[in-house]
């Protein structure tokens, strides 16, 4: 760690406005494609019934 060279305050600076824009770009990118997190089973959306299983009631 000796020769280890820590970047100055304007190189810092611009890797974090570098990150912050990757971030920006991923949300826009997952968001128009419909792909980001959705929402977890049970929170705020019903559940998808499944296959019937067992008889059927007549109709």
């Amino acid at each position: 760690m000796e020769d280890y060279h820590k970047p100055d305050q304007q190189t810092l600076q611009a890797l974090k406005d570098t990150a912050n824009r990757l971030r920006i770009s991923s949300i826009k990118a997952t968001t128009a494609a419909g792909s980001g997190r959705g929402a977890p089973a049970g929170k705020g959306r019903p559940a998808r019934p499944g296959p019937a299983r067992g008889r059927q009631p007549p109709r």
